[in-house]
């Protein structure tokens, strides 16, 4: 979202060269790098925001993962929620290999 604000880049385009040389732009790599409640003041003195450039965060994933070998009922509170995925294991054997010799 940092087109939001070129006007302001470009209208503070002489005092950016001061400060970057003629890579005047690199100033969108400082305003991308801003965190959450931090500003950036540009040579005339307009504040440029976090929040002005950046997306609004997005709420995270949790994905769980539990064996079938004992009781996972100890991991639901901790599992809340996940997204709706389910996986299955499948276990292959190679030529030669006795079942009764591998772990479940």
């Amino acid at each position: 979202r940092v087109d939001a604000v070129e006007h302001v880049v470009e209208r503070n385009r002489e005092g950016l060269r001061k400060r970057y040389g003629r890579g005047y732009k690199r100033v969108y790599k400082d305003l991308k790098a801003l965190q959450p409640g931090e500003q950036f003041e540009m040579p005339d003195g307009e504040i440029v925001t976090a929040e002005a450039v950046q997306a609004p965060a997005r709420e995270g994933r949790k994905v769980v993962i539990l064996g079938d070998t004992c009781d996972a009922s100890a991991m639901l509170p901790l599992a809340q929620a996940p997204p709706p995925l389910r996986l299955s294991a499948v276990v292959t054997l190679w030529a030669g290999e006795d079942i009764s010799k591998i772990s479940t």
